[in-house]
């Protein structure tokens, strides 16, 4: 379901986001310590307003833009690398709900997929696992058996058991 090319284009846009984040901030500071600096040459008493606006709007364009559009990459990335290289383990059992809610786990979006692995499709014996929501889910009818195969609560892959 995961494969290492899809790994190095979430790093790749990471990156990508990365230098979409930085490089305005960047200039904005660099133009801050710029007129600041021209300020106590000509000795202006009213440059450091200037200097401490671009200061600000750099700033506060940094920490926006690396909250809003680079961390949640950064998440999915590091969703994706474990999925990869984690430790997986198998779970074979019966498909009860594949539901079509949408929950958030460690700043991914998942849908959540119950099994149940008893003999007497007892509750104690229900599953709770999260598959990607990015990823298409795979068409098996409830009251099938299946197995996953998953890294903690979270689906690196879903198949019908043999």
């Amino acid at each position: 379901m995961y494969t290492q090319s899809e790994l190095s284009q979430v790093r790749s846009l990471k990156k990508r986001r990365t230098l979409i984040a930085v490089i305005p901030a960047a200039i904005l500071l660099a133009a801050g310590i710029v007129l600041f600096v021209l300020g106590r040459i000509d000795r202006s008493d009213s440059m450091w307003k200037i200097t401490a606006a671009f200061t600000v709007a750099g700033l506060f364009y940094l920490f926006f833009m690396l909250g809003v559009y680079v961390v949640p990459v950064y998440k999915y990335e590091k969703h994706v690398d474990r999925m990869l290289n984690g430790r997986q383990h198998l779970c074979t059992g019966i498909l009860k709900e594949v539901s079509d809610n949408v929950c958030e786990k460690e700043g991914v979006l998942f849908h959540p997929i119950m099994i149940n692995v008893g003999e007497k499709n007892d509750g104690k014996d229900d599953r709770l696992y999260y598959f990607d929501v990015l990823k298409e889910l795979p068409q098996i009818p409830l009251g099938e058996r299946i197995t996953i195969q998953h890294n903690d609560i979270m689906v690196s892959d879903f198949y019908r058991a043999e």
